[in-house]
C-alpha cells in the first residue's frame, strides 16, 4: 500500500466478465455504504433488451456511461468510487484496489443466453468456454503488473453466493461487509 486511505485517491473497481456478477457485486458495495458509479443510459440497455418478466439485472448494470468511458483518463474522474470495468476496458493509470470477479464460464454462457435468448453455435460457445480461464489470467497478470493497482482480489461468484459477509470482508475496502453482504439477493441472481 502506498498510503492512501479510504475513497481519498483511490477507486475501488468490480472487474469481470459480462454475466459474472459485478451487477450483484456493485449493488452490495452501494448497500455496505460506498459511493458507486451507476449510468441510467447503460441501464436502458438492460431495458431495452430485455424482457421485463426476465430481466438480467433487474437493479441495473451499475456501469458508466458510453460517453464517459471514452474520456481522456476515464475512470479518474470516479475517485473515492466503485466502478465496474469489464474485462478489456482500459483504465487511465490513477490509484485502484480491484476484485476481480471468476465465474464458471459455462455458468456465463447459459446466464447469457437465458438473459438474452440468444444461443452461440457449438463451436462460438466452445471456444468462448476454453478461451475464458486464459482471458481472466492475462487480465489478472496485466493488473499485478500495473504499479497504480494495490491490491487485486479474486474472489469466485460462488463466494457471493455461499458467504455473503465473508466475501465482502475479504476485499477490505471501506463497507460495512453486513450491510453490502443484505443486498445480497440469491433469488436475483444472475442464473
Amino acid at each position: 500500500d502506498h498510503g492512501f486511505q479510504g475513497g481519498t485517491h483511490m477507486i475501488y473497481v468490480v472487474s469481470g466478465m459480462f454475466r459474472s456478477g459485478t451487477s450483484l457485486v456493485m449493488r452490495g458495495l452501494k448497500a455496505g455504504g460506498m459511493e458507486v458509479v451507476h449510468s441510467l443510459e447503460r441501464d436502458s440497455l438492460n431495458e431495452k433488451n430485455t424482457d421485463i418478466r426476465s430481466r438480467p439485472n433487474p437493479d441495473g448494470l451499475y456501469e458508466d456511461s458510453d460517453e464517459a468511458r471514452r474520456l481522456p483518463g476515464w475512470p479518474r474522474q470516479h475517485d473515492g468510487k466503485a466502478v465496474k470495468v469489464i474485462v478489456g476496458w482500459p483504465m487511465a493509470v490513477h490509484e485502484y484496489r480491484v476484485a476481480v470477479i471468476y465465474r464458471n464460464p459455462v455458468e456465463i454462457v447459459e446466464s447469457y443466453e437465458r438473459a438474452f435468448k440468444t444461443f452461440w453455435d457449438k463451436q462460438t460457445r466452445d471456444a468462448w468456454i476454453a478461451q475464458y480461464p486464459y482471458v481472466i489470467a492475462e487480465h489478472n497478470r496485466h493488473l499485478h503488473n500495473r504499479r497504480d493497482v494495490h491490491s487485486v482480489t479474486v474472489l469466485h461468484f460462488d463466494q457471493f453466493l455461499d458467504d455473503h459477509v465473508d466475501a465482502f470482508k475479504s476485499l477490505q475496502w471501506p463497507i460495512d461487509a453486513k450491510k453490502a453482504a443484505s443486498a445480497i439477493d440469491t433469488e436475483m441472481v444472475p442464473q
